[in-house]
């Protein structure tokens, strides 16, 4: 379990009254060796760069000999790129690459050198390598025939990006995935779009106010919750709303754990009568979390 000390920097994040909702799937923690990320479209040569990339989320090491990859019309077997270096360790990546790309000229950078590296047993992932122009169904299948994991990618990822999850955890629905916020993605390392261990937010619907729309001397209540939309529980959280420029109305401290995904229960701040500014009243919230 996962706790930030009071002597850690605190984490601010500070959103404005319209607040974009995020998008935190259920959580689910029977896979084991799942799809992590697909490039698809690289930059570059195309029939040298494509690559899939694995995490084995169990607490043992997981062979990959026998496993075969496929886009839904042709499936090939995988095979490390090093003799008889089939396993990829509790907790690590593993990259599953074209078979050219050793020679094309054209690596990525930044792959960890202990990333355990394979390639399939034909000329392309897949049938004809992964297209451009078709939204393909990328599956994992174990020596023993079972589909450990299918992902369907989307054309809506801009070239040269690849497709991650988000919640490494989480299902393969299309909601746990999203283009890498990096140009050639993260092969072999932390996707890009995964959040932080320690991210409590501001949500939806996490201030409402009481009546919804507040005029002019009129009491207003204010619900306060947020969203854990972090990787570990939060037992510790602080949510400070204020009326901009100058009205502060309170904090709420929550200390019942949030587990990751979910909502914190509601708390309360109350302001006698909602004053006017002489630049006008404007709606402000702002989360810290310990």
């Amino acid at each position: 379990m996962y706790h930030m000390a009071k002597s850690d920097s605190r984490k601010i994040l500070c959103i404005l009254a319209v607040i974009v909702s995020a998008m935190t799937p259920p959580f689910l923690y029977a896979e084991t060796i799942v799809i992590n990320e697909v490039m698809f479209n690289p930059d570059g040569d195309e029939n040298a760069r494509e690559y899939v990339e694995l995490i084995n989320l169990s607490e043992e090491p997981v062979s990959l000999e026998g496993f075969i990859i496929g886009d839904g019309t042709g499936f090939d077997a995988i095979i490390p790129a090093q003799e008889n270096q089939w396993t990829v360790p509790a907790g690590s990546f593993a990259l599953i690459v074209d078979p050219d790309y050793f020679d094309s000229g054209e690596l990525y950078e930044g792959i960890p050198p202990d990333t355990p590296l394979f390639t399939v047993g034909d000329k392309a992932i897949g049938s004809r390598g992964l297209s451009n122009s078709t939204a393909e169904p990328v599956s994992l299948i174990s020596s023993a025939g079972d589909t450990l994991s299918v992902i369907t990618y989307s054309l809506d990822c801009p070239p040269g990006h690849s497709w991650e999850r988000i919640i490494p955890e989480s299902g393969g629905a299309g909601t746990n995935f999203a283009p890498s916020v990096k140009p050639g993605g993260t092969p072999g390392r932390s996707n890009s779009v995964t959040p932080s261990a320690y991210n409590p937010a501001l949500d939806e619907g996490s201030i409402r106010f009481i009546p919804p729309n507040p005029r002019m001397g009129e009491e207003l209540r204010i619900a306060v919750s947020y969203r854990n939309n972090g990787l570990e529980p939060v037992s510790e959280a602080e949510v400070a709303v204020r009326l901009a420029p100058d009205t502060h109305i309170g904090a709420v401290s929550f200390t019942e754990e949030v587990k990751p995904g979910e909502v914190s229960p509601e708390a309360y701040l109350y302001l006698d009568a909602v004053r006017r500014s002489s630049r006008g009243t404007t709606f402000f919230h702002c989360i810290r979390g310990f």
